[in-house]
């Protein structure tokens, strides 16, 4: 055993952290039921010091045994990346609110340079990629249970007393916003499903298969309750491109029919579990989850999707179908979904308001800061300095002197239909605003050399489709919290060499 430990410590390393940080990011990082605040920023410091100790031991044994010229060797995105993250720090210095966020809200520039350190850690330090996914699915599994049971009304934990009435909207889970939970969903659920694809490559393979399905089919459950369209969103967008990867590989047919009938199966529990508690279930909301309970579509899709696997499995175990009408059906699925939604002015939560703000404020900004920006996740409070064009009788949106704690804030808050607005709900946006040009630039060319990098590997990582899941819904939704640490931890993973 002993002779076991030191072979594989540098395993035990990497994976003992991403237990750490997949614990503290789901069951105590979020929003909703204490003080988010202090809990926030007490587990972010608790989980750097953490990591740091480790990291500082991998980065000396990798010296020792590769030398300086070990880090030439590293994967072009690697040096990308670090230039995003430490731009951010640059940009910050001298400047306590950029360095720590918005009051507390996501820990600053803080927050990238910890995701940095954890990307550098998982790409240099032995890491056993089929084991870290079997920790996601057990971690995950009670989570989404939970959540799910909270959706469908039944407050298993006397969780909803905490919330007043204007918050049972948006509160509904254990995750607390639904923002926060379309983020968590959209990372992991596309790895699980990945994942269950190439199951019989793992050891004990069926009961592995049997916990990734548990857990595909509970995570479904709980969207379809939290009814978090961007999360649809990311999770189907990376499930398209796993579809579109998997068809080009001549990966067989019916186990891509199969991820489709769990989720479907998945809608079909989500109705079921919200019809027995009608008088106590959060009500369903817009869009997506809206059409499935109204037309029931689950319970005429499960059966179909399900027979049709199965004759797959059957008769076609070998068959690859045409990928690209396929995916000119999801676009085409996705696209009318939109066109039928109701919108108002307000749309998305106020995000038809929040963009053209960022918009207007980044054209209103000066050089410098059009350049570097206002400081890393301090969109919301130092922008409304730029803008004083808004309309007084606009009640919906405003800029205003706020208040945080108690104390009074010397810096102008945005708020939209009367709540205060932290983030511009578009990762793009918001690195735009708060990095600048130049930190927006190296966003967008990480972006591009983590995708192009993991799909040009022989054995493309499960994890880059949570990392593209992550991507897609962001442009709606940008919580960070520890999911942004995830999103650099997905993004080593998906660009190692194995």
């Amino acid at each position: 055993m002993k002779e076991l430990i030191l072979k594989n410590h540098k395993k035990l390393i990497t994976s003992g952290l991403f237990l750490l940080f997949l614990i503290a990011g789901l069951y105590y990082m979020q929003d909703g039921y204490f003080d988010t605040i202090s809990a926030k920023t007490n587990a972010f410091y608790f989980c750097c010091a953490v990591a740091a100790v480790p990291g500082v031991y991998l980065l000396f044994t990798y010296i020792h045994e590769n030398g300086l010229r070990g880090f030439l060797r590293f994967p072009k995105a690697a040096y990308i990346v670090s230039l995003f993250a430490l731009s951010y720090l640059l940009s910050s210095l001298g400047d306590a609110h950029a360095l720590d966020g918005s009051v507390g809200w996501n820990v600053g520039a803080y927050s990238y340079l910890l995701g940095l350190m954890l990307f550098f850690i998982f790409l240099i330090g032995d890491t056993d990629e089929k084991v870290l996914i079997v920790m996601l699915a057990a971690a995950t599994i009670p989570f989404y249970l939970v959540a799910a049971l909270q959706g469908a009304g039944w407050d298993v934990f006397n969780l909803h007393k905490e919330l007043v009435s204007d918050e049972r909207y948006d509160y509904i889970s254990t995750a607390g916003n639904i923002t926060v939970y379309s983020g968590i969903a959209s990372l992991f659920i596309p790895v699980i499903c990945a994942a269950l694809d190439h199951s019989e490559d793992f050891r004990w393979q069926k009961p592995v298969k049997l916990l990734f399905m548990a857990d595909i089919v509970l995570g479904g459950t709980s969207i379809c309750l939290v009814g978090s369209d961007s999360a649809y969103i990311g999770i189907f967008g990376a499930l398209a491109v796993l579809y579109i990867v998997e068809c080009k590989k001549k990966t067989p047919l019916w186990k891509l029919a199969r991820i489709a009938a769990l989720l479907s199966f998945s809608f079909c529990i989500a109705e079921i579990l919200q019809a027995f508690n009608p008088k106590t279930a959060f009500p369903v909301r817009k869009y997506f989850s809206y059409y499935v309970f109204k037309f029931h579509l689950a319970f005429i899709l499960f059966p179909v999707l399900l027979i049709f696997t199965l004759v797959l499995y059957k008769w076609a175990k070998k068959s690859a179908f045409p990928w690209i009408p396929i995916s000119l059906m999801i676009v085409a699925a996705v696209t009318l979904t939109e066109i039928l939604s109701p919108k108002g002015r307000h749309f998305g939560s106020g995000r038809g308001e929040i963009w053209p703000f960022a918009v207007r404020t980044f054209r209103n900004a000066g050089t410098r800061q059009k350049l570097q920006g206002v400081g890393a996740d301090c969109f919301g409070y130092l922008t409304g300095a730029y803008i004083n064009d808004l309309p007084s009788t606009d009640k919906w949106f405003k800029i205003a002197n706020g208040a945080f704690d108690g104390v009074k804030m010397q810096k102008n808050i945005l708020t939209v239909g009367g709540r205060e607005v932290v983030n511009c709900h578009n990762e793009f946006l918001q690195h735009l605003l708060c990095g600048g040009i130049i930190t927006a630039g190296f966003w967008s060319l990480s972006v591009i050399s983590v995708i192009f990098s993991g799909l040009r590997r022989k054995h493309i990582s499960p994890f880059l489709f949570g990392f593209i899941g992550w991507l897609i819904q962001s442009m709606l939704n940008n919580p960070h919290n520890l999911l942004l640490s995830f999103a650099f931890i997905f993004a080593a993973l998906t660009v190692k060499d194995q």
